[in-house]
């Protein structure tokens, strides 16, 4: 969706066609904020992303929110690494403090991830994450929210808009409404799928 599509919609809403009450620069930054807290609540926004790991940890790419899942190329396979909150990895892996090979295991604390056990090598990492979206600046931004999920944004944009100006109760009205379409994205995003249309399994 473009920028002025969001802004007119949030218009709408507000019922401020004639920007009246709110300028351009305001509905872009709660829309931009909107977008961000959109992809917080439901994980829409998710890209592979390449990392070479060496150590035992590795810092969050500068655009993750959250890391869904890690895969080590090792040779001609692609293995995927089992996670453990930190503190079953902290009392069962990192105990083994000397063990180095290709890494079978992962952990997050805080914005840093660990490796068990620590890579006796440089690996390439594939990692699937969830991602921030860019900030829209005008019509010739790429927006990579699809719909259903640009739906939901524009009403939590006019709960902004209306938090701001102490209209507690409209702003309330707002974020309900934007729970229920984000919720009804998610709902009609999964669709069914057969994980072996000839029977035999994986």
């Amino acid at each position: 969706m473009l920028l002025s599509d969001y802004q007119s919609a949030v218009r709408r809403l507000l019922h401020d066609s004639q920007k009246n009450f709110w300028q351009d620069p305001d509905l872009t930054n709660y829309i931009n904020r909107a977008r961000k807290r959109l992809v917080l609540d439901t994980g829409c926004l998710r890209s592979l992303q390449n990392v070479n790991i060496l150590t035992e940890t590795e810092p969050f790419p500068a655009n993750a929110l959250s890391i869904i899942g890690i895969s080590v190329i090792v040779g001609s396979l692609r293995q995927a690494l089992g996670f453990r909150p930190f503190s079953q990895f902290q009392a069962f892996a990192r105990s083994y403090v000397n063990w180095k090979q290709f890494p079978t295991l992962f952990s997050i604390y805080q914005r840093t991830v660990y490796f068990f056990p620590v890579p006796d090598q440089s690996y390439v990492s594939e990692w699937d994450t969830v991602i921030v979206p860019s900030d829209l600046v005008d019509d010739t931004s790429t927006d990579p929210l699809y719909f259903p999920y640009d739906e939901p944004v524009a009403y939590y944009a006019a709960f902004l808009a209306k938090f701001e100006e102490q209209q507690m109760t409209e702003a309330e009205e707002f974020k309900i409404e934007y729970k229920r379409q984000y919720l009804n994205a998610l709902a009609h995003s999964y669709q069914t799928r057969i994980p072996d249309p000839y029977g035999g399994g994986a």
